[in-house]
């Protein structure tokens, strides 16, 4: 069996030096290793990004909040990991359901991939209202007509559509 050969940008061609994130095995084409180095700093949580991911451990109430803004904030502008930032805003708007800044971020996933857990966010964050004493009206008719238009639930729609004529009759 052959050692594999690795294509290193270090000066030294070593095995060990292989052991690196610089290095990539030579079968790669060079296309394939340039774009991996590439969206390797992106995959890696930035330093300010582990600040507040440490800080939102023991934050509560305003702080916890004024926290999870931010890092939302962060995941969708430095390594663009929008399934990170809607955790973030999911939770923020479980807080405050009646957010309209925290919703229309929610809102601005929907279009992409993450259409399904969009919908699914935006239902916790309905519950909590109803937790909270109030089912958030304001929320719960756009998100029927997400579910209805873009997700193609209609029964999840007719119920929160229900929901809401019930709220404010």
């Amino acid at each position: 069996s052959r050692s594999p050969v690795w294509t290193c940008s270090s000066p030294r061609r070593t095995r060990a030096s292989a052991r690196s994130a610089s290095c990539v095995p030579s079968r790669v084409s060079s296309r394939s290793a340039w774009a991996t180095a590439a969206l390797l700093p992106a995959l890696r949580p930035s330093r300010s990004t582990r600040v507040v991911e440490a800080r939102l451990r023991n934050a509560t109430g305003a702080e916890r909040a004024r926290l999870l803004e931010q890092l939302a904030g962060l995941y969708e502008g430095s390594g663009g990991r929008p399934e990170l930032a809607l955790r973030a805003w999911g939770e923020l708007l479980a807080m405050d359901p009646e957010s309209p800044m925290v919703a229309e971020r929610v809102f601005a996933h929907a279009t992409g991939p993450l259409g399904p857990e969009v919908g699914d966010v935006l239902r916790r964050a309905i519950e909590a209202g109803k937790d909270q004493g109030q089912l958030p009206v304001a929320l719960a008719v756009p998100t029927a007509t997400l579910y209805l238009r873009t997700l193609g639930q209609p029964d999840v729609a007719l119920g929160l559509l229900e929901a809401a004529i019930a709220a404010e009759p």
